[in-house]
């Protein structure tokens, strides 16, 4: 990188109430000494802290004792401000330069009833400070770009284009286009994004890229059975795009299992995906997370085992933290799943009940295997939905609690809507009626 750069200094202050000693990236390689940090330096993991500095185990405090470099790859240089401090000159805002995470530690407590030390392997985390380096300071930073330093601090994990393999497109849509690929080894999705979606003046891009960091940090401390999960992002796409690294689920989503006339789905089977679907919606709404297009789109499925298919929330594109959560920016959500709340612009607050609504037209999608409203206007759709006096038709053989859960989930007043724990206890009824007796019987 050629002329004058900007320098983001990183002042790491541990607990004071700790005594620190230096030692090796893993406490198993120095006789069960704990070490002073493991990062994520320049997006990999604790092997390559080791492979970029060499650190004392024998001298005390935070002690670099020297730095490896290689013709090809420049690192940055830590040095010792005291002994509880040490800070480190992060070059420009290269993501795989920002991904140098001086993160987790080890630390030794001193124990005040004894003489001895107790090792801790729990992790620690480091009080951080940005800094805009003195001689630098006519260059800007952006906040995004400070946003994105502290994504990565903060847990979640930059991942290198150049570790990317896509293999097979999937689709594509508004916001981006979807890859089947591999990641050092592991099937994963690669969501694409297009440059359009930071589109904007420039403060408005800042904004944009700003909530997308901020999401993604969120969405990757997202754990659930039912919820796909978020492994990364990718900030050197081609063309300098943004990507997003999840789960791959080898049947794609539910829309297109229910399309394939070859993959009929059985009652049972489409109570078990209802309730999977549930309880990932249980989970999001738990850490007050709104999904905000909840479809059989975005609900992705694998059956490879013949007697339990799994289904899981995905494609969090839309979704919100709860928080008095604001419409704006014009509608959100696709339309025939889009609650009435939505549409009418009669208040700009909305509740996590819109993706209640959302889930009774997901349920009448699983039973009818159809979308709906395919051949209707847009503005019929809205005005019908909007007036409460449009729902999808309910199929002759639909059962009666099935639609009973299904009309309760789209009723019109946003209070009238069960709750997703509601749902998913109904739905385990269902499930455990429908089960084979063999499933059903008694141990004696």
């Amino acid at each position: 990188m050629e002329g004058k750069r900007n320098l983001a200094k990183i002042i790491c202050q541990p607990d004071p109430n700790h005594t620190f000693h230096a030692g090796p990236s893993k406490p198993e390689l120095n006789e069960g000494k704990s070490s002073i940090l493991s990062s994520n330096c320049f997006g990999g993991t604790t092997e390559a802290w080791k492979d970029n500095y060499q650190v004392s185990p024998s001298e005390p405090e935070f002690l670099i004792k020297s730095q490896k470099t290689s013709d090809d790859q420049k690192h940055h240089s830590p040095h010792v401000i005291d002994s509880k401090k040490f800070s480190m000159d992060v070059p420009g805002f290269n993501p795989y330069h920002l991904s140098c995470i001086l993160l987790n530690y080890y630390p030794r407590v001193q124990d005040e009833q004894s003489d001895g030390i107790e090792s801790h392997k729990r992790k620690q985390k480091l009080r951080v400070d940005l800094k805009v380096d003195e001689d630098d300071k006519d260059e800007s930073i952006s906040e995004a770009a400070i946003i994105e330093m502290e994504a990565g601090i903060y847990g979640l994990q930059i991942i290198r284009n150049a570790d990317l393999e896509d293999l097979q497109e999937l689709g594509s849509g508004t916001f981006g286009t979807v890859y089947h690929g591999k990641w050092r080894g592991t099937d994963v999705a690669i969501k694409r994004i297009k440059k359009s979606c930071f589109a904007g003046r420039s403060s408005e891009q800042d904004r944009l890229t700003k909530d997308f960091w901020r999401e993604a940090q969120i969405l990757s401390k997202l754990h659930h059975p039912n919820v796909v999960a978020f492994y990364g992002v990718v900030p050197d796409g081609p063309g300098g795009t943004l990507a997003t690294v999840t789960e791959f689920m080898v049947n794609g989503s539910l829309r297109h299992v229910l399309s394939r006339k070859d993959r009929a789905l059985d009652r049972r089977k489409k109570v078990m995906l209802a309730l999977d679907a549930a309880f990932g919606m249980e989970y999001l709404h738990l850490k007050n997370i709104v999904h905000f297009d909840l479809k059989c789109d975005n609900l992705l499925v694998n059956l490879g085992d013949p007697q339990r298919p799994v289904c899981k929330v995905g494609d969090f594109g839309l979704s919100r933290i709860k928080q008095n959560t604001l419409v704006s920016g014009g509608v959100r959500g696709t339309l025939p799943w889009m609650a009435p709340e939505l549409l009418n612009g009669s208040s700009s607050r909305v509740s996590e009940k819109v993706d209640v609504f959302s889930f009774g037209i997901a349920m009448w999608e699983i039973i009818a295997g159809d979308e709906p409203y395919a051949n209707m206007h847009c503005g019929a759709i809205i005005g019908g939905i909007v007036n409460n006096t449009l729902r999808p038709p309910i199929p002759e053989r639909c059962d009666p609690e099935w639609r009973k859960m299904m009309e309760e989930c789209w009723s019109h007043e946003p209070d009238a809507r069960p709750t997703f724990t509601e749902i998913t206890n109904k739905l385990q009824v269902m499930s455990k009626a429908l089960q084979p007796k063999r499933f059903n019987r008694v141990k004696r």
